[in-house]
């Protein structure tokens, strides 16, 4: 081969190599693309500035991923509020956005660590003001 050929072949190899994540950052998953930088928390000054009526008008419009099954289980996502489990996403109609402080969103590894085996799916956890 000649020397371009090696230079040429060198530059694609590392081309390959920084582009498959050998910097040492995790590669993005289906599975945490909602729980990856500041996508797992809906704060109060974001559902305040939103001015949407309800917080599953808040969570529709700026957390749509939330709403999904979970890519683990195929479950439903749980609300909690208070540390129990209120029901599935349809109860987050029935809160005013701003009676809300801040909501979280756990996949269901993260869920079941927190609340035990009996949750099956994502959770979204309601913090009220």
């Amino acid at each position: 081969m000649s020397r371009l050929a090696l230079t040429l072949l060198a530059l694609s190899a590392v081309a390959i190599a920084c582009s498959s994540g050998a910097s040492g950052a995790k590669p993005a998953t289906a599975a945490t693309p909602a729980q990856s930088s500041g996508q797992s928390v809906l704060t109060g000054e974001e559902i305040a500035a939103s001015k949407y009526p309800t917080a599953y008008d808040v969570v529709e419009r700026l957390r749509r991923p939330w709403l999904r099954k979970d890519p683990t289980t195929g479950a439903d996502v749980a609300v909690y509020m208070d540390e129990q489990n209120i029901g599935g996403a349809d109860k987050l109609r029935d809160l005013p956005a701003v009676t809300v402080a801040e909501m979280d969103f756990l996949l269901n590894a993260a869920a079941i660590r927190r609340y035990g085996s009996s949750v099956t799916g994502s959770v979204i956890i309601v913090t009220r003001k």
